[in-house]
């Protein structure tokens, strides 16, 4: 951790700004400090120079030693003569700065000078590091603003990314964290609008097979009915149990679907076996109508990863609709096809056809339209074989033509299986 401290933008732009000041500050004090180094040999020059000029004057026969005393070092003798001299007039190495007045001055220039230096690099320092701390703290501001917006519920503000360092990092997971929030209240208010409409359509759906079962139960608890039919009223109470069975059961799968709670078994298996075996399973209800069902292609052998159970369902509740609004004497067509891109099944009757302006609604759950697309079944079937076949990514799309027929298209990309 306190390694990658330095990977922080923040912490590098400080340090630079730190770093750049006590620099700037470090080449001004050094050039004042030769300057006033230069104006202290100045001085020290004149004040030499009026000393040598002095003796010269008293002493002009040794003008020359006089000199040269002043250029040469002094040899350890001639200091100590000197040093011995000068201490019976208290003149020594121990003498206070402010008797020497040149030094004196000097001395209290480069202190006072130094006292402004260090003010001015508190004061650059401190506005440096304010600026540091307003930007940290403009930032958790901002991201406490976000807090705020998200608990409120709007998601639309994001945090800044692309920078390298700890704030960065954060930003991104936060503004992860925001998605998922996010994603998630919309998928439970799905969730319940999802559940209010299910509780709905299983209310209103219930409610007439439940009323024809009591009317039934009425007319059977007459006393005076005749046994022929009580046995009438019998078998059409056991078709609406059977009808709201069937309700029941589609709904509750429909709303697995679409809660995502399907778990498939998906293997490679032949397509056109799946076909088949529904096919063999709803030729008895084909033939009570005087239909027929023809399989094309379905010596294709083409292996397909899905769910049988399933995509049997779903091809199954096609046919089905196919069935119930084919006439007597009718042929449905499953025509199963391979391409180099994909996989096809059609499904198509040359029954009473659906109206155009219902072809983009028959999809949806309990849509009747204008000539009750789903006849006498629950309304659920189509709508639950489009969720099926879109589970397995897939997709499916009709075309009808007015007492000509309806054709179901489904299709499997090879990409995906």
């Amino acid at each position: 951790m306190e390694n990658k401290i330095f990977e922080n933008s923040e912490v590098k732009r400080i340090f630079m700004k730190v770093l750049i000041v006590l620099v700037i500050f470090y080449f001004i004090n050094l050039a004042y400090t030769d300057m006033l180094w230069g104006e202290l040999n100045k001085s020290l020059i004149n004040q030499n120079l009026v000393v040598m000029g002095k003796l010269i004057s008293k002493y002009p026969d040794e003008e020359g030693e006089i000199v040269d005393t002043f250029f040469k070092n002094a040899n350890k003798n001639e200091v100590e003569y000197s040093v011995n001299t000068l201490k019976k007039y208290g003149y020594n190495e121990n003498l206070n700065l402010k008797i020497t007045p040149i030094i004196n001055t000097y001395y209290s220039k480069y202190r006072m000078t130094n006292i402004f230096f260090f003010i001015m690099l508190m004061a650059l320092l401190f506005i440096v590091i304010k600026m540091f701390l307003k930007n940290i703290y403009k930032k958790i501001y901002f991201t406490s603003k976000c807090a705020e917006n998200i608990v409120e519920g709007d998601f639309s503000i994001k945090l800044p990314e692309g920078e390298e360092g700890a704030f960065s990092k954060f930003s991104h997971h936060f503004n992860q964290m925001s998605t998922v929030i996010e994603s998630n209240l919309a998928r439970l208010k799905d969730e319940k609008i999802f559940l209010k409409n299910i509780l709905s359509d299983i209310s209103h759906q219930l409610k007439t097979p439940l009323s024809s079962l009591k009317m039934f139960n009425e007319f059977m608890q007459d006393e005076d009915l005749s046994n022929e039919d009580r046995k009438k009223f019998i078998i059409k109470s056991k078709e609406q149990l059977e009808r709201m069975e069937w309700l029941i059961k589609g709904l509750l799968k429909l709303a697995r679907f679409e809660a995502g709670t399907i778990e498939y078994k998906k293997e490679k298996l032949l397509i056109s076996e799946t076909i088949k075996i529904v096919v063999e399973d709803l030729e008895v209800r084909a033939n009570k109508k005087g239909q027929v069902i023809k399989l094309l292609g379905i010596e294709e052998k083409v292996l397909f990863l899905h769910d049988r159970k399933w995509i049997s369902e779903s091809i199954s509740n096609i046919i089905k609709n196919c069935i119930e609004h084919t006439e007597s004497g009718g042929c449905i067509k499953v025509h199963l096809e391979e391409t180099p891109v994909l996989i096809r099944i059609t499904i198509s009757d040359n029954g009473k056809g659906i109206e155009k302006e219902d072809i983009p609604h028959i999809f949806e759950r309990f849509y009747k339209g204008k000539n009750n697309i789903h006849g006498s079944g629950t309304g659920i079937g189509l709508t639950l074989s489009k969720s099926i076949i879109e589970s397995h990514d897939g997709a499916i799309y009709v075309t009808s033509e007015k007492n000509k027929g309806t054709t179901f298209t489904i299709t499997f990309l090879k990409s995906r299986i």
